[in-house]
């Protein structure tokens, strides 16, 4: 079988792009979702993949209909390879200064905001990591 050098290059093309398109929890055209899929903490790339200690006001002010620009500006690019195209999921590492709780008075949440076909949030989500089965701090864990 001969395979002619626009077909490779068309075929190599579409499996590199199959790449850059990651919505591990499926989210539907309004942005809803049947189930929370989570990345691994530590696959955290953002600075030294350790995650950020996020303003409280910061996050106090992030809720449904903002746009992904807006988000940026209040907590930064997202932590994990999100991909490049079509990326609805965005995903942090956070850590919260608890200095009654947590390990060594710090608490680690992630945090997950899916946004909606028109690239506004529809959904935040929380998840206790460190410790397990912590809260995340009331004031940041409602779930919107």
């Amino acid at each position: 079988m001969k395979i002619y050098p626009v077909k490779l290059l068309l075929l190599i093309t579409v499996a590199g792009l199959s790449g850059c398109h990651q919505n591990p929890s499926h989210p539907e055209r309004d942005g809803s979702i049947k189930e929370v899929v989570w990345p691994a903490p530590e696959k955290a790339k953002q600075g030294t993949g350790q995650g950020v200690f996020p303003t409280p006001e910061s996050i106090s002010l992030l809720d449904k209909g903002m746009t992904k620009d807006q988000v940026y500006s209040l907590i930064g690019r997202p932590h994990f390879d999100e991909g490049i195209y079509s990326v609805r999921e965005w995903d942090y590492l956070l850590h919260f200064r608890t200095p009654a709780s947590g390990t060594n008075g710090v608490t680690t949440c992630q945090l997950k905001i899916i946004y909606n076909s028109d690239k506004l949030v529809s959904g935040i989500y929380w998840r206790s990591v460190e410790p397990k089965n912590s809260l995340c701090p009331s004031v940041f864990g409602r779930q919107k």
